[in-house]
């Protein structure tokens, strides 16, 4: 079984990955988010139903990037308290 220190370090090791990857999400929002405005910049006019799905999906996609951060900041907190316990 592993020392406490051990566990410590590598929950912080965990979040340090975490951290990384809430980076890489926000990186990934924005560009959608570019996407997005590009996409209504061109197609604003068009009534054509695929045009608004297609900006209603990259829409979505935000939003469901967006819970993703929520989910791991939530993990960060929980193991960083578990980390704090030991």
């Amino acid at each position: 079984m592993a020392s406490v220190d051990e566990v410590r370090q590598e929950v912080a090791r965990a979040k340090d990955k975490a951290d990384e990857s809430l980076g890489r999400i926000q990186e990934a929002i924005s560009s959608l988010d570019e996407a997005r405005t590009a996409l209504h910049g061109a197609t604003h006019d068009s009534v054509q139903d695929d045009v608004h799905q297609a900006y209603g999906m990259l829409s979505e996609a935000v939003s469901n990037l967006t819970a993703v951060q929520g989910a791991i900041r939530s993990s960060i907190t929980q193991a960083e308290g578990y980390a704090g316990r030991l």
